[in-house]
């Protein structure tokens, strides 16, 4: 069994498939027959070239598969490489997670500051805007007060005006008081008094239209003013617009864009009431000079008047010195006197017409004081309740305002610190799993280095020890061959010598000078001497024992001990010098053995190398597997920090929101404050305007009735009295009117009332 386990090499091959040393023995003829003519050399060199092809068939074969199996190692530590450079990526993605989570906070909170920087900068340029408008209503104010000087310069004036002509006129009518204290001591003609009568009433139509002209310049100054009036309520009407428009822009968050764009549409508005600002001022410039103008003009025409009532004078003076020499003009002034008391009997008449007017103006005035007062006491009570509500939502507003900044700012200081424990927690065991597997990865690749090498050197001393195995087998090879062929031809030597020669029988004992090789089934034989010294054929010794097979048995040793003891030349055995030494098939077999062992043990190793780096690769799967599990679950955790910190971003957002809430149903407290405000400061200005129209009236109907009393002192003509009954209807229209602002200055109390309480 052991000769079979190490008969792996080409030198058991050789023994099982070339010479049988376990044939049986065989007579001496056939022995020497089957000696001298059946060896074949060459059989014998292809069979053991063949045997020694297929062991270095067989030993490639093992080089190849532990090269492959070093192929494999390599291949097992390149998939650990990767493994190592994947567990390193994942590190660092975790990493770059954390820097990621980082950057957004870093981002969130730039944004924030971006949006409180936007808000800011919305409040300025709200501030701006209301400083613009500011500015700009005192422009208009500025405007309107200087329209308003013009037209009482305009005013005093046409009054200045009035005033002359009144002069004229009394001067006139003293004129003609004393025409008819000369009347009565003379006598006119008919046809100088029809003469006179034609220019008075000349002169009266001149006056008249000149009161016309200043009239109708008076009613253009107040269209102005209404114009102006008009512009104004425009402009209010554009401040509600912008007011809408800052709401509007409130309610919304601003981006740069839509900042642009507003800045853009203030831009615009304040531009457009630039151009509003100066059309009113060039309108009011020329009104001004259309004022001045009409000034200019009723000035010369006064100047006009003041040269026709000179000729008037010197034309009476003509008429006075015709009446001193005309006598027979008395009876036309005893008709004259007659015609004078029925004119006064008609202005007494026209009087009390006048006082019936006033009266009714004044009950009316009376009647528009008492709606007046209504109005106004509705008005401080609408602008009472409206403060008292305005009050009650501020309050309302900052208390919710102040409570849910508190709970904003709670929630959000909670989640603050919750999100900072769970990051900070997190990036601990992340940094902790991070270097706990850089460590076991520096560890597993030291180990791994270490196995290489160690691989790498048994591989090497491996290869060195195969090469040399294979390069001493082929020396042996060589040397067998050599050998193989020497004995050739020395056994072709002997044959051809046998042939030649005539054998002799062996008739002593052969005395060898060298060891005694090992004759296998020629053991037991020693020779006998022969009866005579004829030649005989060789005897037959017969069947011997075959012995057991001797593995490490030199058969071509045996097969020169059977020649030399079957054959010897001459009288006695010649000694055979001692050959030099050398490797016999037996010690090859041994090496051969020695090789199948080595290589056995080789295997086992690698065997075992192998299993071990299996073990290895299996316990660097499991850590990496860990590993992968300790990675899942950090991205976990984060995945779970991320969404914790978008719920508080989302509560905060929700939070600012409510604020924003808040802050919008303040900003429409305020705002209906402000209208309330508004209105009442409009219920004021319209009960200012109202009163002063009042006393306008008052004033316009004192005049007239000191007018009426002049007339009265005077003894006003028809004329007069038609300009009183004239001045009265203004004064009843100018009552209307004030009538009618008092109901327009209760619809727009109401109107503000309606909007208050829909607000």
């Amino acid at each position: 069994m052991a000769a079979e386990d190490e008969g792996d090499g080409p030198v058991a091959a050789l023994l099982r498939d070339g010479l049988d040393a376990e044939a049986p023995a065989e007579p001496a003829a056939a022995l020497r027959q089957s000696v001298n003519t059946s060896w074949d050399a060459s059989a014998e060199r292809a069979a053991l070239r063949d045997n020694l092809n297929a062991y270095l068939t067989r030993e490639a074969a093992a080089y190849s598969g532990k090269e492959n199996q070093w192929k494999n190692a390599q291949g097992e530590k390149s998939e650990l490489a990767a493994t190592q450079a994947k567990l390193l990526r994942e590190a660092e993605e975790l990493r770059r997670r954390e820097e990621l989570a980082l950057v957004a906070k870093r981002e969130r909170d730039a944004r924030e500051q971006d949006r409180k920087r936007a808000t800011d900068e919305r409040e300025a340029a709200l501030g701006a805007l209301s400083q613009t408008l500011e500015s700009h209503f005192t422009r208009l104010g500025a405007d309107e007060a200087n329209a308003a000087r013009r037209q009482a310069e305009l005013r005093a004036r046409s009054d200045e005006a009035a005033a002359r002509l009144e002069e004229v006129k009394a001067q006139d009518l003293q004129r003609r008081q004393a025409a008819a204290w000369l009347r009565e001591e003379m006598v006119r003609s008919e046809l100088e008094r029809e003469e006179r009568e034609a220019a008075i009433a000349a002169t009266e139509a001149t006056l008249r239209d000149e009161l016309k002209r200043a009239r109708d310049e008076r009613e253009a100054a107040v269209a102005t003013q209404t114009a102006a009036e008009g512009r104004h309520a425009t402009a209010q009407m554009r401040e509600d617009a912008c007011l809408d428009r800052e709401e509007a822009v409130e309610k919304r968050e601003l981006g740069m864009d839509a900042m642009e764009a507003y800045l853009a549409a203030r831009e615009a508005f304040a531009a457009e009431d630039e151009r509003a600002r100066h059309t009113l001022a060039r309108d009011v410039d020329a009104r001004a000079h259309a004022i001045a103008a009409a000034d200019t003009l009723s000035k010369q025409r006064l100047a006009a008047l003041g040269a026709k009532s000179e000729q008037l004078a010197a034309t009476r003076d003509d008429l006075e010195a015709l009446a001193l020499k005309a006598d027979e003009r008395s009876r036309m002034a005893d008709d004259r006197e007659r015609q004078a008391q029925l004119a006064e009997e008609r202005a007494k008449e026209e009087q009390a017409r006048a006082l019936a007017l006033l009266a009714e103006a004044e009950a009316k005035r009376r009647e528009a004081e008492k709606a007046l007062e209504d109005a106004l006491r509705e008005a401080a009570r609408k602008a009472e309740e409206a403060l008292e509500k305005r009050e009650a939502l501020d309050r309302e507003a900052e208390l919710e305002r102040r409570r849910l900044l508190e709970l904003a700012e709670a929630k959000r200081r909670d989640l603050e610190k919750q999100y900072a424990d769970e990051l900070r927690k997190a990036s601990d065991e992340a940094a902790g799993k991070r270097k706990q597997l850089e460590n076991d990865i520096l560890k597993r690749m030291d180990k791994l280095d270490d196995l290489k090498k160690e691989h790498e050197e048994k591989i090497e001393s491996e290869r060195a020890r195969l090469h040399d195995l294979a390069r001493h087998g082929e020396e042996q090879r060589r040397e067998m061959l050599k050998d193989v062929s020497e004995r050739a031809k020395d056994v072709a030597a002997r044959e051809e010598r046998v042939r030649t020669q005539k054998p002799r029988i062996i008739t002593q004992t052969v005395t060898h000078h060298k060891e005694q090789p090992s004759l296998g089934a020629f053991g037991s034989y020693e020779p006998a001497a022969s009866p005579a010294p004829t030649r005989s054929p060789p005897p037959s010794y017969g069947a011997q024992p075959t012995p057991a097979a001797d593995p490490f048995t030199d058969p071509y040793d045996v097969a020169e001990a059977k020649a030399e003891d079957l054959y010897v030349e001459g009288e006695t055995q010649e000694v055979v010098p001692q050959r030099k030494p050398r490797i016999g098939l037996g010690a090859l077999a041994k090496l051969g053995g020695a090789a199948s062992r080595a290589r056995k043990a080789a295997a086992k190793k690698a065997r075992e190398a192998e299993e071990r780096a299996k073990k290895e690769a299996e316990a660097a799967a499991a850590k990496e597997a860990a590993a992968k599990r300790e990675a899942e679950e950090a991205a976990a955790r984060e995945a779970k920090a991320q969404a914790e910190a978008a719920e508080a971003a989302r509560a905060e957002e929700e939070a600012k929101r409510l604020a924003e809430e808040a802050a919008a149903r303040e900003a429409a407290a305020l705002k209906a404050a402000e209208e309330a405000a508004r209105a009442e400061e409009e219920a004021k200005r319209e009960a200012e305007a109202a009163a002063a129209r009042e006393a306008k009236a008052q004033e316009e109907a004192a005049e007239a009735a000191r007018k009426l009393e002049e007339l009265k002192r005077q003894e006003a003509d028809a004329a007069r009295i038609a300009e009183a009954e004239a001045l009265a209807k203004e004064a009843a229209e100018k009552e209307r009117k004030a009538q009618e602002a008092s109901d327009e200055a209760d619809r727009i109390a109401a109107e503000k009332a309606e909007a208050e309480r829909i607000a």
